[in-house]
């Protein structure tokens, strides 16, 4: 496969967003690493998605929405914590972990009952989920036990041939993992450290 680096142009957004309606798996930046997108809903897409990664089906992938309407299409929680959480840190390098919808695939939260969401404030992420209108699963564009990337030519070395799209959106400004939280009722737990600080976060909580 022929791997194309693609100018994040709306024409080329545009395109990429009808290639994941049909399945497609491509490289787009966020604002924490560059990740590996496909339509949420698709087996197919997601399976690819795995494929490509090298990654243990044991291991959930995040799901990215660009509104609040997409993200109840993956949950019904509306706890105080996630309001708190989501008016201070979306769009931006935060990830929830709540109780999943009956249709989120299993696929994608390794058969548990809940799902990884962000609210990415990468523009070209935003535009292509925007664009397709589902959700996109966005894991880290990088073969698992290999160090996330941050630019586009990292990425292409590591995945060139894996898929047929790459969208170029220059470094990222994090440059680390966003931190995710999980969110169970009014409580909450800070599973992974990452871009959001545990003070920031507990400034907004406590």
């Amino acid at each position: 496969m022929k791997t194309e680096i693609l100018i994040p142009t709306k024409e080329n957004i545009l395109k990429c967003a009808e290639f994941l309606k049909e399945g497609g798996v491509l490289v787009c930046p966020t604002e924490t690493v560059y990740g590996l997108v496909a339509n949420a809903f698709s087996k197919e897409a997601v399976e690819k998605i795995f494929e490509i990664k090298k990654r243990p089906k044991t291991k959930a992938l995040s799901c990215n929405i660009s509104s609040f309407e997409m993200f109840f299409k993956l949950t019904n929680c509306e706890s105080l914590i996630l309001k708190k959480l989501t008016e201070k840190f979306w769009p931006g390098p935060l990830t929830v972990v709540v109780e999943k919808k009956k249709e989120v695939l299993n696929l994608v939260t390794a058969n548990k009952k809940t799902v990884a969401v962000r609210f990415s404030s990468n523009e070209v992420l935003k535009k292509l989920t925007e664009y397709c209108n589902f959700p996109l699963v966005v894991p880290s564009a990088n073969v698992s036990g290999f160090k996330s990337k941050t630019t586009v030519l990292e990425v292409y070395k590591e995945l060139k041939g894996k898929v047929k799209f790459m969208l170029d959106g220059k470094e990222t400004q994090f440059k680390k993992e966003s931190t995710i939280i999980e969110i169970k009722g009014e409580n909450f737990e800070i599973l992974r450290q990452g871009a959001v600080e545990k003070e920031e976060i507990l400034n907004v909580l406590c």
